[in-house]
């Protein structure tokens, strides 16, 4: 990346100056919709704003993953496609399973393996990391309670596991709580920055999430996961081979709604999926080897 720009008058004037050979932008908001539509280029991709104030596919191949806002049976039901495969598409490029490019400081590397010494966990230990939080966009991406303790105690009990508890800001009573009450010791790694979160996400041997920030960081930094999805698609996530998608079975899933006062799809993973879901990497690779 050569220029960061904020969104500020001054950097609005530049860009209506500039000329570019590629305008790519796949935000269907109305304000990066604008940008798009209005900078000068060649080749544009995505999505842009019409003069009626209507978001639209600047080319036709954006047109499929334009329609995934307009159908929720083409969303929920009918695409099987992964955000990574409708984005290449979009672009005209053919899809390779082209990898994330995230790459974690050594010093945060380090500082992790360092931490985690200081819990007295070695190299030889199987560490899970169970990121407990949702996120705050979509209702229920995170599980309950009761299903990590139990999780966890099982993961304990059969594997000899050691169980770390991730999180940010929003889960610090939530971890403090689970620690409390666990029947076994729990690891809680607090809140850390992003970059020495990955730190701890990397020196795991697989992570449970939800479909939060916390999954794509273990994706990128080719940790094992098992994803947890209530209200969202799993279709459209892209493990390369190293994660396994627990699925909501029930009728009103996925919905995508920012608030719901129902819980069945959170009741419906059971403690027994999630742990088959962690079997099932150790059935592949009983030392749990990293791939890359």
């Amino acid at each position: 990346m050569d220029k960061l720009l904020i969104f500020d008058a001054e950097s609005l004037a530049g860009l209506m100056v500039e000329q570019f050979d590629i305008v790519i932008n796949f935000d269907k908001a109305y304000k990066a919709a604008a940008i798009a539509e209005l900078v000068n280029g060649n080749n544009k991709y995505g999505f842009g704003l019409s003069q009626y104030g209507t978001v639209y596919p600047l080319n036709e191949e954006s047109s499929y993953t334009f329609s995934l806002g307009l159908s929720d049976d083409l969303k929920f039901k009918k695409n099987k496609k992964t955000y990574q495969e409708m984005l290449f598409e979009s672009m005209c490029m053919d899809y390779n399973k082209e990898e994330y490019i995230f790459n974690v400081a050594e010093d945060d590397v380090l500082w992790a393996e360092n931490y985690l010494k200081s819990q007295r966990l070695t190299k030889s230990d199987l560490i899970i990391g169970l990121n407990t939080g949702g996120g705050d966009i979509f209702a229920h991406k995170g599980w309950h309670e009761v299903g990590f303790l139990e999780l966890a105690e099982l993961c304990e009990k059969n594997l000899h596991a050691k169980v770390i508890l991730l999180g940010g800001p929003q889960e610090i009573e939530k971890n403090e709580r689970l620690c409390k009450n666990s029947k076994i010791p729990l690891i809680n790694s607090g809140n850390n920055t992003l970059s020495r979160f990955a730190g701890i996400v990397k020196c795991c041997d697989i992570v449970v999430s939800g479909d939060t920030l916390a999954m794509h960081i273990a994706i990128a930094v080719k940790t094992p996961v098992v994803a947890l999805f209530f209200s969202t698609c799993p279709h459209e996530i892209e493990f390369y081979g190293r994660g396994v998608a627990v699925s909501t079975g029930v009728e009103c899933a996925p919905c995508y709604k920012r608030n719901c006062d129902r819980d069945d799809c959170i009741k419906d993973i059971s403690v027994e999926k999630v742990y088959n879901g962690i079997e099932y990497f150790l059935k592949r690779n009983s030392k749990l080897q990293k791939v890359g």
